[in-house]
């Protein structure tokens, strides 16, 4: 499916597409890049383009935000990006993370600086760049990299806006960029997996269709999971059978104070089950699935 310009221009601004340019016009400098994914949907959150354009170049692949994310797919999915001339590290605490990333940049950057050494070279620099979609924590990591709180993060897409240099050692250089999208999403289905992560904001898209992507999935992968999280409200044999819209009004029921004149308040259950799934309250998951 796509979207239509008028709804584009919200997943796409201006400066996505300035950094866009930007990368395509240094990508002939670019020695190595970092790409960071959500664990949670780490194809989705891969933007087609710049891996595409980034195919010849040595690549650390990062699946941020670990710790929400189902530990059995992660693995799959660092296998899956496990490659020649690649290298997948999953993140669920960045306290060791600059080594990590300085041990795996030493070998993915060692034909190069062997090829300085030949030239007389002994002290080369690296130049990279770390790109990722909105709100997959680029900002976090860099941060840690260079040693101190000196990008704005936040839990929300576009918090990051220009194109920066950084310095994260005395050989490598990190061209830091806002968060990408691709223009356009041939699968609705794709967007709405980036909505329920934070990538994209939801109040852009059907938010009942929203809704009852989040629940099928839940049915069908994690019913367990489901039936937990509502299971002091509803009995598990009825938890089973039940439609999206009686869930909806079970999680209402169970967790949001009635309305004034004592109906159920469905809106504000729909939005905390929004939250609760993207933080990781209801279970650890993946919406990409490794088959």
């Amino acid at each position: 499916m796509e979207f239509n310009s008028a709804k584009n221009i919200h997943w796409f601004p201006g400066h996505m597409k300035k950094a866009y340019v930007r990368i395509e016009e240094q990508i002939k400098f670019i020695d190595y890049v970092i790409i960071v994914l959500d664990a949670r949907a780490p194809l989705v959150s891969a933007n087609d383009y710049l891996v595409k354009l980034f195919a010849g170049k040595p690549r650390i692949y990062i699946l941020n935000k670990e710790d929400l994310a189902d530990p059995i797919t992660t693995q799959e999915w660092m296998k899956f990006y496990n490659q020649e001339n690649a290298r997948c590290i999953s993140l669920k605490h960045t306290s060791n993370l600059k080594k990590i990333i300085e041990d795996h940049l030493t070998y993915l950057t060692e034909e190069k600086r062997l090829k300085n050494l030949k030239k007389g070279i002994k002290n080369s620099i690296f130049r990279g760049v770390v790109v990722g979609y909105p709100n997959v924590g680029k900002s976090t990591i860099i941060n840690k990299l260079i040693g101190s709180r000196k990008l704005e993060v936040a839990n929300r897409p576009g918090v990051t806006r220009n194109v920066n240099w950084v310095k994260i050692s005395k050989n490598y250089f990190l061209m830091d960029t806002p968060g990408i999208t691709t223009p356009r999403f041939e699968k609705e289905e794709d967007s709405i997996k980036l909505a329920l992560i934070g990538s994209i904001r939801q109040d852009i898209l059907p938010f009942e269709k929203i809704i009852n992507y989040a629940l099928n999935f839940l049915k069908k992968y994690y019913p367990q999971a489901l039936l937990d999280y509502l299971r002091e409200y509803i009995p598990v044999e009825k938890a089973i059978g039940l439609n999206n819209i009686n869930i909806i009004e079970g999680i209402a029921e169970k967790f949001i104070p009635r309305l004034p004149n004592g109906k159920l308040d469905t809106e504000k259950a729909q939005t905390k089950f929004l939250n609760d799934l993207k933080n990781g309250v209801i279970t650890r998951l993946c919406f990409d699935r490794p088959e």
